[in-house]
């Protein structure tokens, strides 16, 4: 705590990080909620926010939420809605 250097370095890093993470996020976001340019997928953004619920209030696993996701993913490929 006393290296003023060394915390403002970490501190940078640790900045870079989060952005690129949230840069990331978004782009893997937006050919979700926009698919194949037909405008705002309410349920894909819908499906998101139940995930981010999920990981966030309910903590659960990453691998549970990735598994749901495959389901519903498929499920809706097969609905075909």
């Amino acid at each position: 705590r006393q290296m003023t250097a060394l915390n403002a370095a970490l501190t940078a890093v640790t900045s870079a990080v989060v952005g690129v993470i949230l840069n990331l996020a978004v782009w893997f976001a937006i050919p979700v909620v926009f698919a194949n340019g037909e405008g705002f997928d309410l349920i894909a953004a819908g499906f998101a926010l139940l995930c981010f619920v999920l990981l966030q209030r309910y903590k659960w696993e990453v691998l549970g939420v990735v598994a749901l996701g495959a389901g519903f993913g498929l499920l809706r490929w097969t609905a075909g809605f």
